[in-house]
């Protein structure tokens, strides 16, 4: 069941493109894990800048052929928003990581680049019960038994929301309606019984001179 709601509102702009490799994912990816979320976003040039609502930790740059990259970071806050301006020591096809803390079961994110979106949730963790979570929009694929969902590009602006709860959590709330169910059953009869006994008392005292 969802708990609370973290929001990580991401402004890209888009001084990095995706590089065109077929073989690569070309679009942002979410690993969610129960105390944050890692993010994965592809860039091609020489630099990048990065607007988020929250504080990220861990920034790296990874070139996809050569490994670790060196790199410039300028960071500033202002009215809400940390920008990170990220200068590059070269020009490179690579992808930028970066974390933010999460403690809640919800999550939520407007995005503004174009290219497909994954979420990863944290294992032992579902999605798609109506009563405990959904994706919203649905996502164009889904995979690993609703582990990875996949949204595919998009012109338009979106906000991608999920909601996700513990694997066993349908089973657990089917038990705990039986159990009202039956619990209610018994309290059922168990009024019946007594009201059965209270009205033969009463007849009794009604036939007794």
């Amino acid at each position: 069941m969802a708990l609370g709601l973290t929001i990580l509102f991401m402004v890209h702009s888009a001084l990095a493109e995706a590089p065109d490799d077929p073989g690569e994912f070309q679009g942002i990816t979410y690993l969610i894990s129960p105390s944050r979320v890692a993010v994965e976003q592809p860039v091609n040039g020489s630099s990048y800048n990065l607007s988020v609502y929250v504080k990220v930790n861990n920034l790296t740059l990874t070139d996809r052929s050569e490994g670790p990259v060196n790199m410039t970071v300028r960071d500033s806050f202002w009215r809400g928003i940390h920008t990170y301006d990220l200068t590059f020591e070269r020009n490179l096809s690579g992808v930028l990581r970066f974390e933010v803390p999460v403690h809640e079961q919800r999550f939520i994110t407007p995005v503004k680049t174009a290219g497909p979106v994954k979420v990863v949730l944290p294992p032992g963790y579902s999605t798609g019960d109506r009563l405990l979570g959904i994706s919203s929009p649905d996502p164009d694929v889904v995979e690993a038994n609703g582990t990875v969902l996949l949204w595919k590009p998009s012109a338009e602006e979106r906000i991608i929301e999920v909601s996700y709860y513990k694997s066993n959590a349908p089973r657990n709330l089917r038990m705990a309606f039986l159990f009202i169910s039956l619990l209610g059953v018994a309290l059922g009869i168990y009024y019946y019984l007594n009201l059965r006994r209270l009205r033969s008392f009463q007849a009794d005292d009604w036939h007794q001179p």
